[in-house]
């Protein structure tokens, strides 16, 4: 099917109003052109993701008022054809097979796997984001999800890790006008269900999905533009710098501050090469200091829980940086420090233990951690270079979650 003919309802999905991408305001040449090399054979090109136009064409054209069957909260790939062989059983003729659609009917994990692989850490999120977002975008009539009954759709594992679903699915169906109804039926008993969500009655969920563009640039933005993202709701960005965090390298003194963006600009001018976004210069790539403005409306935006630690800032900012990492994370940490506790002996708050590590290892976009320890006279005066030791990677993507996640997931609509 021509993607022409999809232009209509991409437009309504809400990521491509005017003001959410300026530069493509009100058109849908954005889902277009993300990038502009497509080929035929659909083959993951060098450091190219695929773009939304290539995931729509390996769609086609679905089903009018089929049925499009999700899963999530578990990891058993075999549900979806017992699901099928129970609808075919329990509604006989009526349940025609080719009216069901799933994700893995069209992006099979060899797919995926072909995409990810000549990407570098920094893109490897965005093929299961794109796809994702492609077929939540374009498919008609109801949605089964397939979860276990008493888990909560809106956290769908009971450790709160990321997932497809709750990031890319869920708030694109929720914004298209073509779907109905989503309802969940029991990975134990699917005679078991109730109905989420149903068009005219609630909400969209959460906020549009990010899909990796446009990604902030240093000193780009105005000072409107952050409050303006947080008014929206629009999705929030990365950036094309690799982002970098401390924990527990002195005291939060100014003098300690100053220090730290010394060392900051060290490691990243000596060892990485590269400019590198962390909680001192965020507010070069968003135009203003998140600290400076409404901090209801940022935690609203963020969606963090009021008992949480992060409900104020700095956790807030904390939570803000930490959502807009991806790709290669690192952590710089005095020298024989616990990684996942750095603050111990050293002081009673971890913004980064409660506020950055649990979001970044619950974050799509970030493919891994890398801790890396400072020797311990990196602040001494005239000591000279700071030595950084112990490079180590400590997570990875398809690692747990680490730490109590500070959402809120009793709302997230």
């Amino acid at each position: 099917m021509a993607v022409s003919q999809y232009l209509t309802n991409l437009e309504r999905i809400g990521l491509s109003q005017p003001n959410t991408y300026p530069e493509l305001a009100g058109t849908a040449q954005y889902f277009l052109e993300l990038p502009s090399v497509i080929t035929n054979s659909y083959r993951a090109l060098e450091n190219s993701p695929p773009s939304i136009k290539e995931c729509l064409e390996l769609i086609g054209r679905p089903r009018e008022d089929g049925i499009t069957i999700f899963e999530t909260g578990f990891e058993d790939l075999n549900i979806i054809d017992d699901f099928k062989s129970h609808l075919s059983h329990s509604s006989g003729p009526s349940v025609d097979l080719l009216d069901l659609v799933t994700y893995h009917d069209h992006f099979p994990l060899t797919w995926l796997e072909s995409q990810i692989s000549n990407l570098n850490s920094s893109s490897a999120w965005i093929p299961l984001a794109r796809s994702s977002y492609a077929l939540a975008s374009v498919v008609t009539g109801s949605v089964a999800l397939l979860m276990p009954i008493r888990r909560n759709e809106n956290k769908p594992y009971p450790d709160a890790r990321a997932n497809p679903w709750t990031q890319y699915i869920y708030p694109t169906l929720t914004r298209n006008l073509d779907i109905t109804s989503i309802t969940v039926f029991d990975t134990n008993n699917f005679d078991r269900k109730r109905t989420i969500w149903r068009r005219g009655h609630d909400p969209p969920f959460s906020r549009p999905a990010y899909l990796g563009e446009p990604v902030l640039r240093a000193n780009s933005s105005s000072p409107e533009y952050l409050p303006s993202l947080l008014q929206r709701g629009d999705p929030l960005p990365s950036t094309e710098a690799p982002s970098v965090f401390w924990s527990s390298l002195c005291t939060d003194s100014s003098e300690c501050l100053d220090a730290t963006a010394k060392l900051l600009d060290t490691f990243s001018s000596k060892y990485l090469d590269t400019p590198v976004i962390h909680y001192l210069n965020l507010a070069t790539y968003l135009g203003s200091d998140p600290a400076l403005i409404s901090q209801t409306l940022l935690a609203r935006y963020l969606n963090v829980a009021s008992k949480s630690i992060c409900h104020e800032d700095p956790g807030l900012t904390a939570v803000l940086e930490s959502e807009m990492a991806q790709g290669t994370v690192y952590l710089l940490l005095p020298k024989g420090k616990d990684w996942k506790a750095p603050n111990e002996g050293v002081k009673k708050a971890c913004w980064w233990c409660d506020c950055e590590l649990p979001v970044l290892t619950r974050n799509l976009r970030v493919g891994e951690i890398v801790a890396i320890e400072v020797d311990d006279d990196w602040n001494d005066a005239g000591g000279g270079e700071p030595g950084f030791l112990n490079r180590r990677i400590v997570w990875r993507k398809d690692d747990a979650p680490i730490g109590k996640s500070p959402y809120d997931y009793s709302n997230r609509k």
